[in-house]
C-alpha cells in the first residue's frame, strides 16, 4: 500500500510505502521469550571479535559500540523488525514531507528542514523558508561584525547576551560552549536563562551597554522567564540615561510571532522570524542558534549544519539499522523488558558540561508523557535523563551505577583527538571513559578479589564485588568540531523522535510545562499583595503564609 500525495504545497508527487501492520503480537511475545533467556546472559563471555564486528558501526568521524549492551543478533532482529512494524519509515517520511505530527497543536516538525543542505526533505516550501531564514540571520551577523548595524549611540556592537529559556537557551548555550575552541573571538557571549535575574544582576553592572546587544530569544515572545529578565534590562538601560528608543536599538528578537516583536518595538532591522513548526528543543538549527552562528562565523556555522545533514540522510536511509534507531531501539528495550528508569549521559570532554543538561530537556520534555496519541494511558514512557563530565562523574554518582542495585545504561562519549590539552590528560581522559565501560560490562567477581585481596575479611570482600553486566553505548568521536557536534544533536533528535514513534506520543508539545506556568500566574499576584490566598489549596496556602512571614521578618 503506497500514499502517494500529501495535501500540502511542495510535497505532490511524494511516494510513501506504508509498512505492514502485523505481526506486533508474535515479536512482543518473541522479545519477552528473549528477555527471559537472558537471565544467564553474560557480557564477559559474549565479547567477541564477531560481536564487535556486529555490534559496531563507522559514520564518518564517528565510531559507535553497542558491543556491551544486553542484546543477542536475535534480540536486535526482533528489535529491529518492531520499529518496522511500528512504521518508523513511514513516521521520518512524514516528518520530512511537512506532514502535521503535532497533533495537538495541528503543526508539522520543520526541524530537518532548517539543515537541509542537499534536498533530502519533501517539503519544499518548509525548505526555501529555512534557507530564507538562515541567510537573513547570518547576513544580519554580518552586518553587526562589519559596523554597519552599531547601537543608538554609534558604538559597534562586541557584547551578545542571549536573554531565553528552555529552548531557546539550552542547545545554544550548550553548542557555544562544547566549541569554545572553534569561534572567530569577535563577540563576548552571555546566556541568561534563570527567571530569578540572579545572574543578570550580576552581568549588567560589567557590560559596557553601548555595545551591548541583548538578543530576546522567544517563540511565542511571551514566555514569562524571559520577559522578567527583559524588564531588567530596560530599566538598567533607562536608569543609565537611554531614551526608550535608544532602547530599541539594543535589543534583537528572535521569534515565531513577528507582530509580537513589533508591538514590543524592535526595529524590523533587528527581528528574526522562523516558522512556528519549529519546537523550541529541536531548534538550535533555526534562528534560535544565533549566538552559535556568531561564536562560529558562517563557515562553522554551515559545517554544524552539514554534520546535522549528514545524520539526517544516514537515518532517512538506513532507519531501522541507523545509530539514532539503534540506541532508541535499546533504551526501548530497556525500558519495557528490563524495567530500567534512567539514563547516564557521559562526555569525557570539559567543553561538553552542558550537552546532559541538552540531552535531558530534548528527552524528558519530548517524552515525558502518561498517554498516547489516542489518548489511551501508557504504563511506560521515558526515561529520567542525567550526566555529568565523565571525569566528574565517577567521583559522584558513578558509584551507583557501579554496584547499587538498579540498572542504569550509560552512554560513554569520548573524543581521541583533544587539541586543547596535552597528550598525557588526553590520553588519562580516554583511558578513564574506556575503563567505565569495561568495568560497567565485565564487572568484578569474587574470585578476582580473593585473589587481589587475599586478606579481606568476607564483608571487605563482599563490598569489593562490581555485579556487572551493566549495559553503555561508546560513541567514539575523532574529534569535538562543528560537524560532530552537529552530527551528535541531530543522532539525539532522531534517537527521541523514534523512540517517541515507538510508544505511540506527540514529542512535540510539554503540557506539563504549560500547566506549571498557569498556576504560577495566580501565585505572583498573591506575592505581590494584590489578591488572598483563600482559594488556594492548604497546602500552597500555608507555604505563601511562610514566605510572606520570612519576608516581613516574622519568621521563627
Amino acid at each position: 500500500m503506497s500514499i502517494t500525495k500529501f495535501d500540502r504545497e511542495g510535497r505532490e508527487g511524494l511516494n510513501i510505502q506504508q509498512e505492514p501492520q502485523l505481526g506486533r503480537e508474535q515479536v512482543l511475545a518473541r522479545l519477552q521469550a528473549l528477555r527471559q533467556s537472558m537471565q544467564i546472559f553474560s557480557l564477559g563471555q559474549a565479547l567477541n571479535a564477531e560481536r564487535i564486528r556486529s555490534f559496531s558501526r563507522r559514520l564518518g568521524p564517528l565510531y559507535f559500540d553497542y558491543t556491551r549492551h544486553l542484546v543477542t543478533a536475535e534480540v536486535m532482529d526482533s528489535l529491529q523488525l518492531w520499529g518496522k512494524l511500528q512504521g518508523w519509515r513511514l513516521a521520518l517520511q512524514k516528518l520530512s514531507a511537512g506532514y502535521p505530527l503535532n497533533a495537538s497543536e495541528d503543526r508539522p516538525a520543520h526541524h530537518m528542514a532548517l539543515r537541509d543542505l542537499g534536498s533530502i526533505t519533501a517539503d519544499a516550501t518548509a525548505r526555501f523558508t529555512a534557507q530564507a531564514d538562515r541567510e537573513r540571520m547570518l547576513s544580519l551577523l554580518d552586518r553587526i561584525k562589519e559596523g554597519k548595524l552599531r547601537g543608538a549611540r554609534g558604538h559597534a556592537f562586541d557584547t551578545l547576551v542571549n536573554i531565553g529559556v528552555g529552548g531557546s537557551d539550552l542547545g545554544a548555550a550548550m553548542a557555544v560552549q562544547a566549541l569554545r575552541a572553534q569561534g572567530e573571538g569577535r563577540f563576548s557571549l552571555h546566556f541568561i536563562s534563570s527567571i530569578d535575574g540572579v545572574a543578570l544582576t550580576r552581568l549588567l553592572p560589567q557590560l559596557r551597554l553601548d555595545s551591548t546587544l541583548f538578543i530576546i530569544s522567544s517563540k511565542s515572545f511571551s514566555t514569562p522567564d524571559t520577559f522578567e529578565n527583559v524588564k531588567t534590562v530596560q530599566t538598567h538601560l533607562q536608569d543609565q540615561g537611554y531614551t526608550p528608543d535608544e532602547c530599541s536599538r539594543h535589543f534583537l528578537g528572535i521569534s515565531a510571532v513577528p507582530q509580537a516583536m513589533f508591538a514590543f518595538g524592535i526595529p524590523e532591522d533587528l527581528q528574526l522570524p522562523f516558522m512556528n513548526s519549529i519546537g523550541g528543543r529541536f531548534s538550535l538549527a533555526s534562528c534560535i542558534g544565533l549566538p552559535l552562528a556568531a561564536h562560529l562565523g558562517r563557515q562553522g556555522f554551515m559545517a554544524f549544519l552539514q554534520g546535522m545533514h549528514e545524520m539526517d540522510r544516514h537515518v532517512l536511509e538506513e532507519v531501522e539499522t541507523s545509530i539514532p534507531a539503534t540506541m532508541a531501539l535499546l533504551e526501548w528495550w530497556y525500558a519495557q523488558f528490563w524495567q530500567a528508569e534512567a539514563l547516564a549521559i557521559l562526555p569525557y570532554h570539559q567543553d561538553m558540561e552542558r550537552f546532559p543538561a541538552y540531552a535531558t530537556q530534548l528527552q524528558m520534555e519530548s517524552l515525558g508523557k502518561s498517554c498516547d496519541i489516542q489518548g489511551r494511558p501508557l504504563l511506560c514512557s521515558g526515561h529520567v535523563v542525567f550526566g555529568e563530565v565523565g571525569s566528574n562523574a565517577q567521583h559522584s554518582f558513578m558509584q551507583l551505577l557501579h554496584q547499587g542495585t538498579r540498572m542504569i545504561p550509560a552512554d560513554i562519549l569520548l573524543f581521541a583527538n583533544m587539541p586543547e590539552t596535552n597528550d598525557r590528560q588526553r590520553n588519562m581522559t580516554l583511558a578513564q571513559g574506556l575503563a567505565q565501560g569495561r568495568a560497567l560490562a565485565m564487572g568484578y567477581d569474587e574470585s578476582a578479589a580473593a585473589h587481589d585481596f587475599p586478606g579481606d575479611s568476607f564483608a571487605i570482600r563482599q563490598a569489593r564485588l562490581h555485579p556487572g553486566n551493566r549495559p553503555s553505548s561508546t560513541l567514539l568521536w575523532e574529534s569535538l568540531e562543528p560537524q560532530t557536534l552537529g552530527m551528535l544533536v541531530a543522532l539525539y533528535e532522531h534517537k527521541t523522535f523514534l523512540l517517541a514513534q515507538l510508544w505511540g506520543i506527540n514529542p512535540f508539545d510539554q503540557m506539563g510545562v504549560e500547566l506549571g506556568k498557569r498556576l504560577a500566574r495566580p501565585l505572583v499576584t498573591c506575592l505581590n499583595g494584590e489578591t488572598t490566598i483563600e482559594r488556594m489549596d492548604a497546602g500552597t496556602a500555608v507555604l505563601l503564609q511562610i514566605v510572606d512571614n520570612m519576608h516581613r521578618g516574622k519568621y521563627s
